[in-house]
């Protein structure tokens, strides 16, 4: 277990008992930002220490356990938080720990076929109460953009498309091709509000946090730290391109095609830190910054590349004055492509060896290739 330098749960409201010894020792509570748990106690040791769990639950698996459908300890084991809280008790001094479910010892675990007993009428019914409930320790994305024209508003089409291309960079900037279904499921974007000061929407993970994986933070990290690269008096193009790779700047791209109607904005994101706590990272951007940094790219993503071939086979084409060939070599591989060559007839089809250029324009940007194929010189077989 990891040990908390502060107290996760600061204030709370308790919500709903299920079991009482003197006092609630199984119940659903608030914190203070509002984000559902279930605290169980779990013992009482010689030394007068008190140990309780606290875990992360969703409005949505609070009705399955008050409803019978699922266990306490299936709850921990297989529910959608990855991590717990452990609280340790003693002359009213609390420490904290944080714990993945799956290492969590059998000893803070409810025996198996342990069933919440709550009266059919008591269940959670309100829609209301489920709207009231924001799911707390889960990635943040405040983006926000001024313009010439009405502050407060934005085209229909201008927003889609920035929300789509949003989510398309957080899901490429996935770290480990490996596991990337684990961290793909925390990039997945949810519309959560709008807020003033300028046109500003805020975007939550689908998922919380696991706050033990420091590689499902970076995506929110790398997304500020783009913004704020491309926006420097000086950009290192090459580098940028090494640390995002070009799947992820090309959905900047279009991106920065969404914005040209901007002057900027503001992008932070918020990462939960164990503890309660928020990282907060942010930069302004300006729009002709984020764009002279794609032309600068756009050049920078053309690849060029040469290399001649000869080959016996047959030219079965050769027209030199509208510069075109057609040849096959002798492995049935056919070319076609542009004369180069100095003589201006030859007899048709004719055997021999064809020397050919070959050359491959890659734009990894626009993921598109070009492949020019020039006949320069030709010599009939005797």
């Amino acid at each position: 277990m990891n040990k908390l330098s502060n107290s996760p749960i600061k204030k709370f409201k308790i919500y709903h008992v299920y079991d009482y010894y003197d006092e609630p020792i199984l119940y659903s509570f608030l914190n203070e930002t509002g984000a559902l748990f279930l605290a169980n106690f779990v013992d009482y040791d010689e030394d007068s220490t008190e140990t309780w769990l606290y875990l992360p639950v969703s409005f949505q698996e609070l009705k399955k356990v008050e409803s019978g459908e699922c266990s306490l300890r299936t709850l921990i084991l297989s529910g959608e938080s990855s991590f717990a809280y452990i609280e340790k008790q003693k002359d009213e001094i609390s420490n904290f720990f944080i714990e993945s479910t799956s290492n969590i010892d059998s000893s803070y675990l409810p025996e198996e076929n342990v069933y919440i007993e709550y009266q059919t009428d008591q269940l959670i019914e309100s829609n209301s109460t489920d709207n009231k409930i924001t799911p707390d320790n889960r990635y943040a994305i405040d983006i926000s953009f001024t313009s010439d024209k009405n502050q407060y508003e934005m085209s229909a089409s201008l927003l889609s498309g920035v929300l789509v291309n949003l989510q398309r960079i957080m899901t490429a900037l996935t770290l480990d091709k490996k596991a990337k279904r684990i961290y793909k499921i925390h990039n997945e974007l949810n519309i959560v509000g709008t807020f003033a000061g300028s046109f500003g929407i805020r975007l939550l993970s689908d998922k919380v946090s696991s706050l033990l994986n420091e590689n499902e933070s970076e995506p929110y990290r790398k997304i500020v730290s783009l913004f704020k690269m491309t926006n420097q008096k000086e950009i290192d193009v090459e580098k940028i391109v090494k640390d995002y790779g070009w799947l992820t700047l090309k959905h900047f791209l279009s991106l920065s095609k969404n914005l040209l109607d901007l002057k900027g904005g503001k992008i932070e994101s918020g990462i939960p830190l164990p503890g309660a706590g928020v990282e907060r990272i942010n930069t302004t951007f300006e729009s002709n910054k984020v764009n002279n940094f794609m032309s600068l790219l756009s050049k920078s993503a053309v690849k060029v590349s040469r290399e001649t071939e000869t080959l016996q086979g047959t030219l079965t084409k050769y027209d030199f004055v509208k510069h075109q060939f057609s040849f096959t070599s002798d492995k049935d591989k056919a070319f076609n492509g542009i004369v180069k060559t100095e003589k201006s007839t030859y007899t048709i089809p004719a055997v021999g060896k064809a020397v050919l250029s070959v050359e491959i324009t890659e734009d990894r940007l626009n993921e598109t290739t070009q492949k020019k194929i020039s006949l320069v010189s030709w010599t009939p077989q005797k």
